[in-house]
């Protein structure tokens, strides 16, 4: 069966008109990228991953956007869906820590700091039934902002908390990593975390009162790695010669909303672009779904639904998707001031 967004069965009819091709493809997709898995094996002293991305090699643009991974004894796996669908090679860069190691302990609760080199990180929040996958973020000249969203009730099995630090200077490749630790003595699994700017947030699983200790580990030094590789294996071959990311085909797209069709288009050619106001959509607009479609046909199609048609248009000296009158090409213009001058006379 398949199910619409309000979990009601979807009507054959609907199901064809959502799904209206097949294709024949080696490579498994999520979310409208390529599914690309690396596996790094890792000997030595103690070493610890500390984050990694992947980059278009030729463009030095970021074709990553988050990622999973899972470690093992002797190594590490990253799960990436890249935005990226055409042949290039690309830099997969990976920050590692190495030891010997250092611990130090400290309180968990608010106030209490530890050091890492030039840069001292204080704990300035602590609390129960937020999410580390819940937040914004905002910083300025004079002061950042950091907002965790509460859900509105988490299941008992689900019990998380939230731990919020503060760096001072900002540090965004200090080597260490935080367990939590029980009355026991026992590590607690932890929920992810993320950074922005001076601001380092993780989650724990469990409630606040079961974290007794916080376990800073230290790692002396720290290496980025940077393995450059030809190209992603399985990739639609029919983009093998395209020199054009406009013209790379996707082997199949569903947006949701109207943001997701923009991010598609701004991420998939490495472009800014510029805001669009919103229309009162009709119901039904979204999702909209593509096959083996080309950025082209997804910036026409959005660009009908916003009620911009023929408005959109590459400025090449900001690598920006504009909207506006295409002004005229450079070269046209220079004929036209010569044009004008011998016209005009001495």
């Amino acid at each position: 069966q398949f199910y619409d967004a309000d979990l009601k069965i979807l009507p054959d009819a609907e199901v064809v008109r959502a799904m209206p091709e097949r294709w024949d493809r080696t490579v498994d997709c999520q979310d409208n990228r390529p599914t690309v898995s690396f596996d790094l094996e890792i000997r030595g002293d103690p070493w610890k991953v500390l984050g990694a991305g992947l980059y278009d090699a030729r463009s030095q643009q970021a074709v990553s956007s988050g990622w999973s991974s899972r470690q093992s004894k002797d190594g590490y796996r990253y799960d990436m869906h890249p935005y990226i669908w055409h042949y290039a090679p690309v830099e997969f860069m990976v920050d590692l820590g190495l030891g010997p190691v250092t611990e130090e302990e400290i309180s968990p609760q608010p106030g209490s700091h530890f050091q890492v080199g030039p840069c001292r990180y204080q704990l300035i929040f602590a609390g129960d039934g937020y999410s580390a996958g819940s937040y914004s973020s905002s910083s300025g000249a004079t002061m950042a902002s950091f907002e965790l969203s509460a859900p509105v009730q988490q299941q008992a099995s689900r019990k998380e908390c939230v731990f919020l630090f503060h760096s001072s200077p900002t540090a965004n490749h200090s080597v260490f990593e935080l367990e939590y630790l029980d009355a026991a003595g026992k590590k607690i699994d932890t929920s992810g975390g993320s950074s922005s700017g001076s601001q380092i947030l993780q989650g724990v699983r469990g409630e606040l009162a079961a974290v007794k200790k916080i376990r800073v580990r230290k790692y002396s030094s720290g290496h980025r790695v940077v393995i450059r590789l030809p190209g992603l294996p399985g990739l639609p071959p029919e983009n093998q010669q395209v020199d054009n990311l406009f013209r790379v085909r996707a082997p199949l797209l569903r947006f949701d909303q109207e943001y997701e069709q923009q991010e598609y288009i701004r991420r998939i050619t490495q472009l800014d672009m510029t805001h669009i106001s919103t229309p009162n959509l009709p119901a039904g607009t979204y999702p909209r779904w593509f096959t083996n479609a080309t950025p082209v046909e997804v910036l026409e199609d959005y660009a009908q639904v916003m009620g911009v048609q023929g408005q959109l248009y590459v400025n090449q000296e900001k690598l920006l998707i504009e909207k506006g009158k295409m002004p005229w090409p450079l070269e046209a213009q220079e004929k036209l001031l010569k044009l004008w001058k011998k016209l005009r006379g001495p």
